[in-house]
Formats: structure tokens, sequence, C-alpha cells
């Protein structure tokens, strides 16, 4: 019943909804008309679907409710649309015409075309998808109408001299807000399908380029291993499939043969798997530019804070594509596009200054690329106008030829692209090129560096041997004077040990070792005078320190024993020790508060008288071994006074006379602690010498005479010592009575 009312009332609402249009302007379609023929929103009504509004029957009995664009809000993506227009074909002969729009403006268009005699045919178009052949149901309740060509495109056919109503019912896409109402346009379908040869051909060299360049690009990357190759190889494989997959006025072209992947489905909201990859494919393109740039003229080095303002920015288009592509939103177009492509037109700007920059810098090869972003900047600026709904500057351009294809943005950026991949190509072996001259210099640069500091060096070292000559003269000057010294004092100290005429006739045999550690030393051995007849006096004394130091205390030792036994040849040993520790204190200014030294020796004094056979011993730090006819080796110990020093003394560590008999052919054996304190031994556990060794040698050195058990001493001292230094002056006196 409501559809036999319908049809009734249909006549009358016909003719209150034509004279309702009256007012709106109509769209002729002629012979001269262009491709492409926008519907402007003054040749449009609209009208709000509400609820239980869902057919067109159910819109034609609402026709009054249409009114102008003017009177109807922002387009809201929660809201149905119904359009209405008239068309006019006032063209020579029937023609065949499309209503196109945006892709990205719209999820969903049906159209039917009124006929003034109530005729009606209806037309879908899913933009969420793409499928070949006639997908677009085609129905009439009154006649039947032969078949439109079969196309992917939305085809329908207008008779000569016809007026028709066009109602279409619009949803719109929340990713792609249209700003307006200005989102529709009429086809002239033949004209189109001719023109659109043009734009494969367009499109091929377009591809065919970047195809090319993306072969050299990841050629030149395999070549030379740098980040900056690698980065334009990415990119041109991102900037050509955005030229293959980029929907423009002519349609998706090249893209159009992956329908296929619409059949793995749709995305959470509602996209097809086809066009969420043209997204990922349109937004690589984008980033990857800005990874190249940053890359060819080294932002992270030395722009750090724009390097890091770019990557907040990749990081927010991140999000952003991530939003659109896998989530349903109601979030506005506004909050996510017009923050990213002005941020990304802050970018373009940014690198372009860098670029600058660099130039001033002595980065010569940056000049290309401020030449390559004019036209990437230029078409990439006109396509960021068409996303935010500003009318283009090309828009005025004819429908002949290349101006054509410049019509639409999305074709623009092909161009834009071309040309900055075409550019950066020859940059990039430019910076190759750039490098390995910079390299070359810089090998140069550091090859005369190496030679002049070549040449300072040897002149320096020239200098340097000079002066080192000039001193090393010197030097063997002064070793000379100090050796000759050193030599000669040696003599002097030689000439004080006792000659043979003191020795001669005191004793049956004698052995001496002494052995300065530096030529000459502080050791030393001394004997009484032969003026005076009867006992006889032996000394052994061990000054404090070694080489020159010693040596010249030893003279003032051997001074004060000249004096002590000159005034006192019967001195007691014990009572000269203690005179000649008085003598070295005052000789040495040492009993003095503000002396500047404090030295002194150890020494041994033994007075022999033969017609008694005895020796009265005594010893300040140096004893006496004694070797028995009868083989055995006594000990005799000394105080453990020093002489001589700073401090005198302790009473009880004073020097004591001991008498010690003696039989014809004992032996006496007395050492310096230059013997005893000498390490040797294990290499690995060095130890000194000590006591217990010389009495175990000296066990064995009966019927030995002095000379023997000497050089048996002198053995056993250096089999000791291997490969160690001698640590002090060495003296052995041995002599047999």
């Amino acid at each position: 019943m409501k559809k036999i009312i319908a049809i009734l009332m249909l006549p009358i609402s016909l003719m209150l909804w034509h004279n309702a249009a009256q007012s709106v302007q109509t769209i002729v379609f002629s012979d001269n008309a262009p491709v492409i023929t926008p519907i402007k929103p003054a040749s449009l009504e609209v009208l709000v679907e509400r609820e239980g509004m869902t057919t067109i029957d159910e819109v034609m009995n609402s026709s009054g409710s249409f009114v102008p664009t003017s009177e109807v809000g922002p387009i809201q993506s929660t809201k149905t649309y119904w359009l209405s227009f008239e068309l006019k074909n006032d063209a020579a002969r029937d023609r065949d015409f499309r209503l196109t729009s945006k892709t990205f403006g719209l999820l969903n268009l049906q159209v039917y075309l009124i006929h003034q005699n109530g005729d009606r045919l209806a037309y879908e178009r899913n933009f969420a998808t793409l499928a070949p052949g006639n997908q677009f149901a085609r129905f009439s309740p009154f006649i039947a109408y032969d078949s439109p060509i079969e196309s992917q495109y939305l085809v329908l056919p207008l008779r000569r001299n016809e007026t028709v109503r066009i109602i279409a019912r619009v949803l719109p896409d929340q990713r792609f807000l249209p700003q307006q109402f200005n989102f529709l346009s009429v086809v002239d379908h033949a004209k189109y399908l001719e023109l659109r040869r043009f734009g494969l051909y367009i499109e091929g060299a377009l591809a065919g380029a970047l195809f090319a360049l993306a072969i050299f690009g990841w050629y030149s990357h395999f070549r030379h291993r740098d980040h900056t190759s690698l980065m334009y190889g990415v990119w041109i494989l991102f900037a050509l499939g955005s030229v293959l997959v980029l929907g423009v006025h002519d349609g998706q072209r090249l893209a159009e043969m992956f329908i296929g992947f619409d059949s793995l489905g749709y995305m959470p909201n509602g996209m097809s798997v086809r066009n969420a990859i043209g997204f990922i494919i349109a937004a690589g393109q984008s980033m990857t530019y800005i990874l190249f740039a940053r890359a060819f003229l080294d932002v992270k080095e030395k722009f750090p804070l724009f390097y890091k303002i770019t990557n907040l920015w990749i990081a927010f288009y991140l999000v952003q594509l991530t939003t659109n592509v896998s989530f349903a939103h109601t979030i506005p177009p506004a909050w996510l596009w017009n923050p990213l492509l002005i941020w990304l037109v802050l970018n373009l700007l940014g690198i372009y200054v860098c670029a600058f920059i660099r130039v001033r810098e002595g980065m010569s090869i940056a000049r290309f690329f401020m030449v390559a972003m004019i036209p990437y900047v230029m078409f990439r600026s006109l396509f960021l106008l068409g996303v935010m709904g500003i009318p283009s500057p090309v828009a005025a351009l004819p429908d002949i030829g290349l101006f054509f294809q410049f019509k639409d943005a999305n074709s623009m950026q092909g161009f834009g692209v071309v040309c900055e991949a075409l550019i950066m190509a020859l940059a990039v072996v430019a910076r190759s090129r750039w490098l390995q001259d910079e390299l070359t210099l810089s090998m140069q640069t550091q090859r005369e560096l190496v030679e002049n500091q070549n040449k300072v060096l040897e002149e320096t070292v020239k200098a340097r041997t000079r002066q080192l000559e000039e001193q090393h003269s010197e030097l063997n000057d002064a070793h000379r004077i100090i050796v000759s010294s050193v030599d000669y004092a040696s003599r002097l100290q030689r000439s004080q040990l006792p000659k043979s005429h003191r020795i001669d006739g005191r004793f049956a045999s004698m052995g001496v070792i002494w052995q300065p550690r530096d030529t000459i030393g502080g050791d030393l051995w001394w004997l009484s005078s032969t003026q005076s007849p009867g006992p006889f006096t032996l000394v052994v004394a061990d000054c404090t320190g070694h080489g020159v130091p010693g040596a010249m205390l030893s003279l003032l030792v051997s001074n004060s024993l000249e004096r002590i036994y000159s005034a006192e040849p019967d001195k007691s040993p014990a009572e000269a020790l203690m005179m000649l520790d008085y003598l070295v204190r005052t000789g040495l200014n040492q009993d003095a508060e503000s002396s500047e030294s404090d030295d002194g020796c150890d020494a041994m004094i033994m007075r022999i008288d033969r017609e008694r056979q005895e020796i009265v011993f005594a010893g300040a730090k140096i004893g006496a071994f004694q070797i028995t006819a009868n083989g055995s080796v006594i000990r005799h110990l000394p105080s453990r006074a020093s002489l001589g020093y700073c401090q005198p003394p302790d009473p009880e560590d004073e020097p004591n006379n001991q008498l010690i008999s003696y039989t014809s052919g004992d032996t006496f054996v007395i050492v310096t602690d230059g013997y005893t304190d000498q390490i040797g031994g294990d290499p690995n556990a060095p130890s000194s010498f000590g006591y217990r060794r010389i009495e175990k040698i000296l066990t064995t050195a009966l019927n030995s005479s002095a000379q023997q058990i000497a050089d048996q001493l002198k053995t056993a001292y250096d089999s000791w010592r291997g490969d160690q230094k001698p640590r002090d002056d060495l003296t052995v006196i041995v002599f047999t009575l």
C-alpha cells in the first residue's frame, strides 16, 4: 500500500521539487564543457538524513526539506547527507558522465539519476574498496535501461537535450572530513578516457624514472656503504610506491593492478588493506625524505636541536598514521592533519635553512639540495593546500596535456618527487665525489702536515743533537775530570793503606781483600808505625757511606789514628776507639747542635804482642775470627757501639778490651759488613751471606795460608753474589802469627 501511495504521489512530488529548485543553478553539460566540472555549493541543495529516512522514496517525499548548502552547518562524520542538483545535456548527442569525489573525503556514495518522466537509475560507490567490472547496482522500478559501459567508475547515461535530477547520498569519512560541499565533480566520461592515456604515459615515465633512480641509489649504497646513499635508496622506493598507489584525478592508475589486496579484508576501521598500504607508503615517503635530508646534511652532528624536532615529528606522524589506519575514531581531522602538515612545512623550511648554513660552512654540494628542494617544496605545498581544503592556484589551468595533470594535487606531488629525486641523484653522486675530494684533501693536508712536522722534527732533532753533543762534550769533559779526580783519589786512598815495610816481619803470612764499591770507598785498614819496637796495632774501620763521602771520612779516620798512636803508641784498643769516637765527632762538628751531618764508623783495634803471644782486642760492631792450630774457629764479638756520630755511645755499649791468647800458627780473620750483608744465593729467595757461612768456610781452612783463606772467602763471596750488585765496600784481612 505504501509503494502504491508513493507511486501516485511521485508526479506531484516532482512538480513541487522542480518548482522549489528553480533558484538552484543548473549544471550544463555541453560539447565544450571541460573534462571535469566541479559542482559548486551554489548548485546544490542539502538534506540531512533523519532517523527513518533511508530510501530514495522517503527522501523524495521530503523534498521540501532540502535547503541551500549555506544553511547547513559544518559537515560531520556522524551524519549522512543527501545532495540534490540538476544536470542538463546541451551536447549534440547522448553522453556518458561520471560523478566523482575525492576518494579521501567520502566512505560511500549512492547516486540516483531521476529523469523528468520519473524514471530512476541507482548507483553506489564504496570508496573503501575497488572491484573490477560493473560493481555498482543498477535498478529502475519503472522501465529497464541498457546497462552503461561497464567500468570501475560510476558511469551515468545522459540523453541529448535532457535535464535530469541527481540525488546523491554521501557518507563522509572522519579521517578526511570535507570542509564544505565542494567535493563532487561531473566528468565527461569519453573525454576522460582519452585524457587518461596521457596520465598513464606520465605515470609510466615517473615510475620508470624513479625505478631507475632506485637502482642507482641502492647500487651507490652497496658500492660506498654510507648512510646517506642508504637513506636515498629507501626514500626512492617509497617515492616509487607513492607514485604507483596515490589516487589522482584519473584514478589510482597502476594501483588498480593490485585490487587483489582487497580480498584480504578490511582494517578494524573499515579501510581496505590496499588503501591502508597506500597510506603507509605515502607516510613513508614523507618520513624517509626527512631521514635522507638529515643524513645528507649531517643534521644530527651539526644541528642537534633540529634533529630532535624532526624525531618528534616522525613520532607524531607514526601515531597519526596508526590512528587513521587501525582505529575507528571521532577525532576531528584538523587535530590530526593540520599540526602534521604545518609541522612538515616547517621541517622542509628547516632543512632548507640547514642546507644554506652548510653551504656557508663550505659544503658546496648542499647547493644541490637547495635547488632540488624548490620543486619539491612547491609541488608539496600545492598538495598540502588541497589536503587542507584550500583552493589550489593551479585549478585555473586548462584541460590540455600536462596542464590537466598538474591540476591534481597528487599528480603535482609525483612531479615534485621525481624532480627532487633526479637532482638529488646528482647530489648523491656529487656528495660521494665531494667526500672523496675531502678525504683526498684531508690526506694531502695530513701528508703536508706530516712533512712539515718531519721537517720541524728534523730541525728540532738536529738542534737537540747539537745541544746534546755540546752537553755530551761538556759531560765528557766533566766525566774525565771526575774520573781523573776519583782515580787520583783512589791512588791517594791506596797510598794510605799499610805498605810492605809495616807488614814485613810482623806476620807469618797475610792476605788482604780491599775492594771499594765505587773505585774509592769508606773501608780502611791501618797498621801502627814500625818506629816503636814491641807490640804493634792493627785497625780495620768501616766508615759511613761509600764512594767519595766514604773516602773523605776514611781519610779523617786514618789521620785520627795517626794522631792517637803518634802521641801514645801503647794506648789500649778500647781507649783508642773512644778517642777515635771523639776525634771523628769533633772533626765533623757533629758535637754542635747546628751540625749538618751525622756520620761515623765501625772499627776494630788489635794490640798484638808477639813475645807474650797475646792480643788485646776491642771492637765497635766489627769482630774477629780466630782459627786455632787444632782447627777450631773462635768468634770474638764486638760491642754494639758506633763511633763518631752525633749521639755518643751509651756507657754500657762502649768497647771493652778483650785479652786473646794464641799459639804459633793461629790465624785471624776480620771482615766488614760489606761481606756479611751481601745479598745473593737463591734468585727466588735471596738473603744475606751472614757469619755462619764464614765460620763454615774457616773450619775447612786448617793448614791453609792466609792468602789461600782470603781467596776462598773471595770465591765464596762472588759465587754467592751472582748477578746481584755489591751493596757496600768490601774488606777482608787474614793473617797468621
